[in-house]
Order: C-alpha cells, then sequence, then structure tokens
C-alpha cells in the first residue's frame, strides 16, 4: 500500500474502450452493478500533493507512471509490500519481491527523465528500501521546475503458480476485453484462484 497519501485523490479513467462490465455478485439486484464502463488505463489525481499516478496494462505488464509537477517533492511517493517475506535489489536494479509460496515478483528497474526545451533529459533513478520496509525511489540531480516522469514496470506474469513444479499450462488465449484465459493442470495446493 502507498503510505501518506491524499485520502481522497481523484480517480479518471483515460482511452475509454468499447465494452461494459456487469457485477452480478449475490442474490439482492440492488446490490448489483451493471454497464460499468472500461478503460484502458487510470490515474489517481493529486495522489500525493502535486504527483498523479498514471496505471495501465501493457504486454504481460502493469505500468504505474509517477508525473511529478514542478516543484513537487517526488520523495513524497512511499510504498510498502504486505505480505512479502523479503525484498532486495538485483544487481541490474531491479526489485525483487519474494513471496511466503517461494514464488516472485520483480519490478524493473525504473526510468526517469524530464522534457526541457524540447530535448529527452534521462535522469538517473533507482529503488531504495529504508530500514523500516517502505520503498521509494533515489533521484539524480533533475530540474524541479519542469515535470518529471518516474516510470517502474511490474513483471505479473511471474503472478502464477504455485509452490509445486508441477504446474502445467496447455493453453491461453485472450478475448475481446483482453482478458486472458489459462487452462491446464496442478498439484500445488497453494495455487491461486
Amino acid at each position: 500500500g502507498f503510505e501518506g497519501t491524499n485520502h481522497k485523490p481523484e480517480i479518471v479513467g483515460s482511452k475509454k474502450l468499447p465494452g461494459v462490465v456487469n457485477y452480478f455478485i449475490g442474490n439482492n439486484p440492488e446490490e448489483w452493478k451493471i454497464n460499468i464502463p472500461t478503460y484502458e488505463g487510470i490515474t489517481y489525481r493529486d495522489i500525493y500533493d502535486g504527483i498523479d499516478l498514471a496505471y495501465n496494462g501493457q504486454n504481460g505488464t502493469l505500468k504505474g507512471t509517477y508525473i511529478v509537477s514542478p516543484g513537487a517533492d517526488p520523495s513524497q511517493v512511499r510504498w510498502v509490500y504486505e505480505g512479502v517475506e523479503k525484498i532486495e535489489v538485483d544487481e541490474d536494479g531491479s526489485l525483487l519481491l519474494r513471496l511466503p509460496n517461494g514464488s516472485k515478483l520483480a519490478e524493473k528497474l525504473p526510468a526517469a527523465w524530464q522534457i526541457i526545451n524540447g530535448e529527452l533529459v534521462i535522469v538517473s533513478v533507482k529503488y531504495e528500501v529504508s530500514d523500516d520496509g517502505t520503498l521509494g525511489f533515489e533521484l539524480g540531480d533533475y530540474n524541479p521546475s519542469q515535470s518529471l516522469i518516474i516510470d517502474p514496470t511490474l513483471e505479473y506474469s511471474t503472478y502464477l503458480g504455485g509452490s509445486s513444479v508441477l504446474d502445467w499450462g496447455t493453453d491461453i488465449s485472450i478475448d475481446g476485453m483482453n482478458n486472458i484465459y489459462i487452462v491446464g493442470w496442478t498439484i500445488s495446493t497453494d495455487f491461486p484462484i
């Protein structure tokens, strides 16, 4: 979860998709949700003072891009992972999250940049793991009077699987709304449902 965020950031959808979603959960029709629009991504506006967080999914990755407005302090961005046994930074600078079932997730080394006078200016950035277990970004020199983009990527293709090496996907497909369907078999007692 994020640490120290604004309590009620505005959530805005981007690039509306043609499909809608219906949730017929439970027996009470008054609790059903119907004709909910879908979007390619969402943005949490002002999740921190002067900082937006935009999410979208691309090719097996979840992209969460921070847009830091001129004058805003990027050190406000702090988060913590719950249910993770160990957090480490590998030799590439990627963040490795080891889960209790033995699997791991990775957040690739983030990229950061600014556009100044029409030119792309790369800003050095790496993950910072604090003694209290919170995470953030350690940035090199940048121009605080200009917008700054910080762009980490979570590889979520490693989510699927249990603790056994005998988890087999025999087929995979995607539908018109980019939902992924996998069929196969497993003997893992902790395979996610």
